[in-house]
């Protein structure tokens, strides 16, 4: 279990925590995940009611599935700030990797009510319900999704899959070539011309 000193400091370094909370998201952008724990840990120590830094510290904590420390942090995060549409969406996940899925769906969708442009909530509550055999809902959350980032082959790939688990072959592959128009990545486009094959519409 990975545990992070707690934030202890004035806010007088307000400028300064900022810096280290850039410095920590580039950090977990690249998958220095640990690196950047100790960078929102320092945010915090600047800054002990840094919300957002919370949240980050929270990421960090759910990759080491120390989840009673992940919920700890995205508690703090949303008492310092309600609206905080991030900490919601990931304690919603957290909730999902426990197996709470009542909770997780509550977080979720309050996630997208505070903020409905927030992609990986859309994201986040579409896998929750298909995991939940909801797969109607699911697609039109992976929808919501689609339409705030279209330039996503991964994202059109899993409601490719959504549609298939429903009998929807026009949606797949209708999916599915958008998948190969926008995808970069050889595995991907392979494995949506193997499904395309599979459906009868292979190019």
């Amino acid at each position: 279990v990975v545990v992070f000193a707690t934030a202890c400091g004035g806010d007088s370094g307000r400028a300064e925590a900022e810096r280290e909370y850039d410095r920590a998201e580039e950090l977990l952008a690249q998958g220095s995940v640990r690196k950047a724990g100790e960078a929102y840990n320092v945010a915090l120590g600047l800054y002990p009611d840094y919300a957002e830094a919370y949240v980050g510290r929270g990421r960090v904590f759910l990759a080491f599935d120390n989840t009673a420390s992940a919920v700890a942090d995205l508690d703090r995060a949303i008492s310092l700030d309600p609206g905080l549409a991030t900490a919601y969406s990931y304690r919603g996940v957290v909730h999902m990797t426990s197996g709470d899925t009542s909770s997780a769906m509550l977080d979720l969708t309050k996630a997208i009510e505070v903020d409905p442009f927030l992609v990986d909530a859309h994201v986040f509550r579409a896998r929750l319900s298909a995991r939940d055999d909801n797969i109607e809902s699911a697609i039109v959350d992976m929808g919501s999704a689609i339409s705030l980032r279209p330039r996503s082959d991964v994202l059109y790939m899993e409601r490719a899959q959504m549609y298939l688990v429903v009998g929807d072959v026009g949606g797949a592959i209708a999916d599915l070539e958008e998948v190969l128009s926008l995808s970069q990545d050889q595995t991907v486009q392979d494995q949506a011309k193997r499904l395309l094959v599979q459906l009868g519409a292979g190019r």
